[in-house]
């Protein structure tokens, strides 16, 4: 099948999908606070306070957002009057780059697919140069970017071997998703083998790192006088376990498996608007739980064991340097894993369950060089013994984890120095 044929059937397909798809979306969008702004980008509807920019970045969820940041700090550092329009995808991803953004970055929705949005979206923003984090290319976005001869860079490109194979079969397919793009940024050599399968027409690859795992300083987790403040109340000498970005089921797994062993679990939940059921759920098993959009006024001395939980956005980060041990989410009762980054940077051991797919080729990094415990769920609370008793093992993981995170370094200058290069052309 041609790519012309391709691109024909994507544009009779996509409209009938968003159509279908759109109850859900929007309903989902109102769960999680999307409609505290303008919900009407999405549809290429912008207002006419928006500047045009130097630079476009598109990053769909929080994880891509927090790569975008780290690029736009850099590039800001060599440059402060650079502007910057940082596009999402979703509430949450949303929230976080508002909260984040420094003066001189705009953040928007990032326009559907449709040739009429993304056409306005390109003639309000008239961006120089465009970056897409991770993959998020759209057939429309780069047709109509390209027309306008406006560079286009992937960064931290990620490209599984079941994807590489099902693009090897369909070059088509590829070329119409990433054929035009003039640059891709590869974390590791095994990415580089699996994207040189496609056969693309035109991009120049570099091996960059991953930007993700880049432990530069403004990465680092930073204790804030606020958390401090929340937990003072709270905290009766237990060590502090974090649970990061947990999914439904595994805040009570975590938290049951710590139960009467010394140790405060701080849970923060991969969706915010799940807070009100995880807290239920915790309640019904005897649990005091405290919320942190709620922490006034609720500290008293109960009998019951207490947890805090995080009902916020954008804060995991920073979380992460008050505790003592972590415990990363979607690895027990989901599938795919979040990262464990955050958590190695700020200098603690590092737990997950087996299904960290997301981030196979780290996991395999620390897994060969012991810098992560990764156990099923039943064999939690042995491990939270191991290391309330001291295991010298815990210390080393967390030397050998960051010695991992050391070999990416300098991922993020790389991919910041050809974003540079694409704006000077």
């Amino acid at each position: 099948m041609s790519q012309g044929t391709l691109f024909l059937i994507y544009q009779i397909i996509l409209p009938i999908f968003l159509l279908v798809a759109a109850p859900g979306f929007l309903i989902k969008m109102r769960k999680r606070g999307g409609w505290k702004v303008s919900v009407w980008e999405r549809f290429g509807r912008y207002s006419d306070r928006l500047n045009s920019t130097d630079l476009m970045i598109q990053a769909v969820s929080v994880g891509e957002g927090l790569i975008a940041m780290k690029v736009i700090e850099e590039l800001r550092r060599a440059d402060p009057d650079l502007t910057v329009t940082l596009a999402v995808g979703t509430a949450t991803g949303r929230q976080m780059a508002e909260l984040r953004a420094p003066s001189g970055v705009q953040v928007i929705y990032a326009p559907l697919d449709l040739p009429w949005m993304v056409s306005r979206c390109l003639a309000v923003i008239e961006p120089k140069a465009i970056a897409f984090i991770e993959g998020e290319c759209w057939p429309n976005f780069t047709r109509q970017a390209a027309a306008r001869g406006i560079p286009m860079s992937l960064l931290s490109a990620r490209l599984s071997p079941g994807s590489a194979s099902r693009y090897e079969r369909f070059p088509a397919a590829a070329n119409l998703l990433f054929g035009r793009l003039s640059f891709i940024g590869v974390p590791d050599d095994s990415s580089l083998a699996w994207w040189s399968l496609l056969k693309l027409n035109r991009p120049e690859f570099e091996v960059t790192g991953n930007i993700k795992f880049d432990p530069t300083e403004d990465s680092a987790p930073r204790r804030r006088e606020k958390f401090e403040a929340i937990l003072k109340p709270l905290f009766r000498g237990q060590k502090i376990l974090i649970a990061v970005s947990t999914h439904p089921g595994e805040e009570v797994l975590i938290a049951e498996a710590a139960r009467g062993l010394g140790l405060f679990p701080v849970l923060v939940p991969r969706h915010a608007e799940r807070s009100a059921q995880v807290k239920s759920q915790l309640e019904a098993l005897g649990w005091t739980v405290v919320r942190r959009s709620r922490v006034v006024g609720v500290c008293e001395r109960s009998s019951s064991p207490h947890c805090l939980l995080i009902d916020s956005t954008g804060e995991l980060r920073d979380w992460t340097a008050h505790a003592d041990l972590a415990v990363v989410g979607k690895s027990f009762l989901a599938k795919g894993g979040q990262s464990p980054v955050e958590a190695i940077l700020a200098g603690i051991p590092v737990i997950t369950g087996p299904e960290m797919g997301n981030f196979k080729n780290l996991m395999k990094e620390l897994v060969a060089a012991k810098g992560v415990t990764v156990v099923e769920g039943e064999a939690l609370r042995a491990e939270f013994e191991s290391f309330l008793d001291g295991d010298a093992q815990w210390g080393e993981q967390v030397l050998a984890a960051r010695s991992v995170l050391e070999r990416h370094r300098g991922a993020t200058a790389r991919s910041a120095e050809r974003l540079k290069a694409s704006l000077g052309s």
